[in-house]
């Protein structure tokens, strides 16, 4: 979505100088179009400076207000080279699941060359302590130990994690079903919030440029959309889009096996995990929608935005390009 976010610095102090990693992706180039309309001066941190972002051009910010740094998030000499280059004190970070120490080493290069304050992308996930997280259940594990080694080494105050709920962008993996017309989910009836990256990136973007006031020095904020639509809804709003008459059937668990492990590039154990995690999603046994922390969640888009979460409808017809 365009213009959804209408956000200008106030103050004449010097501008807070960020660094975006991840600025390509769904979130992170929101993340940077965010900080930069706060009033933030916006480095994109990218492992191939040269790469083109052509979602950075256009809606009032061009590309070239963002200078770019070499830098990879696995690499701690890259990491102190691009902040003592860019002067930078925050900067946005997600987990790339290569990272042998959960970012620890990462972490502590960033604080050593001059960064003082870390949002970083999580998880909603997590629905219970980050030190009670075990290795059983990979994707929150490892968003919890990142957030651990970001308590240690940045201490109270200096960092925020930012628990997304579920991408409106996960339904990519619905592209060649929607294409058939024949559609094989598992757990057709399971509700998600399918929240924007926009959405998500926005609201850590006035956080990155407004610092730890913005969060009153908690740990982590949910950001999670606050209405719920099954997967079988979703599936039919993107053939309404795209003009597709659409079959449902139910896949068997090889098949969905099989398929997470193509279509996200998983191991067999981690997409097995996924199929589960379907299943107690369908039966709302997950805790993922439940209790204060998703009632608080649901009201961050607009205590921090100003406006409501953007609906999957819109979400689907803005991104529709993903699915020809």
């Amino acid at each position: 979505m365009s213009n959804t976010t209408s956000l200008t610095q106030t103050s004449s102090a010097p501008k807070t100088r960020v660094l975006v990693f991840g600025p390509t992706g769904q979130v992170g180039r929101y993340v940077a179009l965010t900080a930069h309309r706060v009033g933030a001066h916006v480095t994109l941190a990218m492992r191939d400076p040269s790469k083109p972002i052509s979602s950075l051009a256009g809606n009032g910010t061009e590309e070239q207000n963002f200078p770019r740094v070499k830098a990879d998030l696995t690499d701690p000499a890259s990491l102190t080279t691009a902040v003592t280059s860019t002067q930078s004190t925050h900067a946005f970070l997600y987990l790339p699941f290569n990272t042998p120490d959960f970012m620890r080493s990462a972490a502590e290069a960033l604080r050593s060359a001059g960064i003082t304050f870390v949002v970083f992308l999580s998880s909603s996930t997590i629905t219970t302590s980050i030190d009670s997280v075990t290795p059983t259940h990979p994707i929150s594990y490892g968003h919890a130990q990142v957030e651990k080694n970001l308590r240690d080494v940045f201490g109270p105050g200096g960092y925020v994690a930012i628990r997304g709920g579920y991408f409106a962008s996960n339904t990519k993996l619905w592209k060649a079903q929607l294409a058939s017309g024949e559609m094989k989910i598992k757990c057709a009836e399971a509700r998600f919030d399918f929240i924007s990256g926009e959405d998500v990136g926005s609201v850590a973007g006035v956080i990155l440029a407004k610092g730890p006031k913005a969060v009153e020095g908690k740990g982590y904020i949910e950001v999670v959309g606050n209405t719920l639509i099954s997967q079988r809804e979703a599936a039919g709003i993107l053939g309404r889009v795209l003009g597709k008459q659409l079959k449902f059937a139910e896949p068997d668990e090889e098949e969905v096996v099989r398929d997470i492990m193509r279509d996200m590039h998983c191991p067999e154990p981690v997409a097995r995990y996924i199929s589960g995690v379907l299943e107690a999603r369908e039966k709302e046994e997950d805790g993922m929608y439940e209790g204060v922390r998703y009632e608080e969640g649901g009201k961050n888009i607009e205590r921090f935005l100003g406006r409501v979460q953007i609906p999957f409808e819109a979400w689907a017809e803005e991104n529709k390009e993903l699915f020809l």
